[in-house]
């Protein structure tokens, strides 16, 4: 609570145009059959969306706080949460689903790139796991604690496939 009492003008608005987008995205997905879950992103703690097939997807790390020079690494990550199905669906915005579909599944003169971003990817997974481990040894609040622990879990099942797509 204390953060929101420190943050600046500037970062609440930024906040709430996030959050906002945010919504409406997560609107645009319900209403074309994608479910809603009570679980969150373990990265960006967004609400979690179920496509109609049973894909895992975030809105918050795949379409909202993305950064052009991340595209390539969430392209890694997604083709394992979300299955080549999803391209034939309709999504609020096409050009981006697509895309890491296709950079994922053509091999490309970018493979040592995507190779590179792999390792990134890895890296960031594994100091995201060190982290929720180290908070959850000060935990002592249950919610905190199975907060942590779905986490940990989550992000230990990314890093798994994230490392097979590395050493095959």
């Amino acid at each position: 609570m204390d953060k929101l009492c420190t943050e600046t003008p500037a970062e609440r608005d930024r906040r709430h145009k996030r959050s906002d987008k945010i919504s409406s995205l997560l609107g645009q997905y319900l209403l074309k059959g994608w479910r809603m879950l009570e679980d969150c992103c373990p990265v960006c703690d967004t609400i979690l969306l179920m496509s109609k097939d049973g894909a895992l997807y975030c809105v918050g790390c795949s379409e909202v706080d993305i950064q052009p020079l991340q595209k390539v690494g969430a392209a890694a990550i997604e083709p394992s949460k979300l299955n080549g199905n999803d391209e034939n669906e309709t999504s609020p915005s096409p050009p981006k689903l697509p895309a890491t579909f296709v950079e994922s599944e053509a091999p490309t003169n970018g493979s040592l790139e995507t190779s590179i971003n792999l390792q990134s990817v890895e890296s960031i997974l594994h100091r995201k796991i060190v982290d929720c481990s180290q908070q959850l040894t000060k935990a002592a609040d249950l919610e905190e604690i199975r907060r942590l622990a779905v986490s940990i879990k989550a992000l230990s099942e990314a890093f798994i496939v994230v490392r097979n797509c590395l050493h095959p």
